[in-house]
């Protein structure tokens, strides 16, 4: 009776799950403030933007989009950047970028335009490493008593020194050469001590069980005597001995008999051991980013777009920005709900066709956010945006 009443409830709470699931508005396509029209920019090519339905050319670099077509392919009614913004590449931006200000400790190399945003590098006696977000100059080290300068100070890296070699002492150099020689002797000598107390090291053809070698002569009862030297065998060279002029056999012979003018032995000799070379090669790593490839060009990156925006946690959008080269100006001044979508914008514009989502996970798993780097592959993968370039594993094989 109980088990007819709980079945029944669930039934009637599934449809009424579907009802108010079919109640809902749906949002007509392109409009969701979160994709940023991402939707539409699946039927647009290179060059051309979304706009209602149709696609619009985008503006031509220090220029910035007024108004969007009226025309499916047509022009963008677009306006000159004014002073103190710009804009690098195409673009349908409704403004310009701002123009960076270099800053108390930074000199200006190249002043902003319209196409071009503003230069600056670090005053002289100061540098900033390319490698990282140059957010203040460091002063160049200066070198110390017994130091001699190896490299300059440069804008973007800093003064190298080494410490000046006292008369009579053997420079580092040397006593790597040194190092490496005492090294190498010792192996030669630590193999060949080894080779001594182990003869079975060497290699030999292994002879079949009951092979014997019959009738040798002088150069074959040396290559017997050679071969059992080598496996610790001790056959004595047996002279030869002439045959009487009545085919007796003298009776100094030891047993084993002559038929001709020279002596004939028969030798037994256990095989050596068989000495397999194996070669086995490390698999080649199949979780690697830079193994992703896009299915659709660019616009699969601009598809992943969206789970930037989901999975990345807002603390960390700033440090993301700034290792994507991306101005403070242009980060702080971005849309707070459209921050992700526009500043992707920004750098996919500027990089153009070397933008990759490889980059960007770099990036992400730099700034220790790995987590979220691999949401983003799996997202990416299983919506049909990439897939992974599957290299198989090189097997080794041994002879026997």
């Amino acid at each position: 009776m109980n088990k007819g009443i709980l079945l029944k409830a669930c039934v009637c709470v599934f449809f009424s799950v579907v009802l108010l699931c079919e109640a809902l508005p749906t949002p007509p396509p392109g409009t969701d403030p979160k994709r940023g029209g991402l939707l539409g920019q699946r039927t647009c090519s290179q060059g051309l933007y979304p706009s209602a339905r149709l696609c619009c050319l985008n503006c031509p670099a220090g220029e910035h989009q007024v108004s969007p077509c009226s025309s499916d392919r047509g022009s963008s009614v677009c306006s000159e950047c004014p002073m103190g913004t710009f804009t690098e590449h195409s673009n349908n931006l409704h403004t310009c970028l701002p123009c960076t200000r270099c800053r108390p400790d930074q000199e200006e190399v190249q002043p902003c335009s319209p196409t071009n945003d503003t230069v600056c590098r670090c005053k002289s006696g100061y540098f900033c490493a390319l490698e990282q977000p140059c957010e203040v100059c460091q002063r160049c080290r200066s070198c110390k008593d017994g130091e001699a300068l190896v490299k300059s100070c440069t804008a973007h890296s800093n003064s190298e020194c080494a410490k000046t070699p006292t008369p009579g002492t053997p420079t580092k150099a040397l006593w790597w050469i040194l190092g490496v020689s005492v090294f190498a002797v010792g192996g030669v000598f630590c193999v060949w001590v080894y080779k001594k107390r182990n003869p079975w090291l060497t290699c030999l053809p292994s002879p079949s069980p009951g092979h014997s070698q019959q009738g040798a002569t002088g150069h074959g009862s040396l290559e017997i005597a050679q071969n059992a030297h080598n496996v610790m065998v001790d056959i004595p060279l047996l002279p030869s001995e002439e045959p009487r002029s009545d085919g007796s056999v003298n009776e100094d012979d030891p047993g084993l008999g002559s038929s001709s003018s020279e002596t004939s032995l028969t030798v037994q000799m256990p095989p050596p051991p068989a000495c397999p070379v194996v070669f086995r090669c490390p698999s080649a790593r199949n979780d690697d980013d830079s193994l992703l490839v896009p299915l659709n060009g660019e616009k699969s990156l601009k598809l992943c777009f969206e789970y930037f925006h989901v999975d990345m946690e807002s603390k960390v959008h700033k440090r993301f920005f700034r290792s994507l080269d991306l101005s403070d100006n242009a980060i702080n001044n971005a849309n707070i709900e459209d921050r992700v979508y526009e500043l992707l914008g920004v750098w996919l514009q500027r990089e153009g066709q070397v933008a990759t989502l490889h980059h960007l996970l770099r990036k992400l798993r730099d700034l220790d956010q790995n987590r979220t780097a691999d949401s983003i592959v799996e997202k990416a993968i299983d919506n049909g945006h990439y897939e992974r370039v599957v290299i198989p594993p090189l097997s080794g094989k041994s002879d026997e």
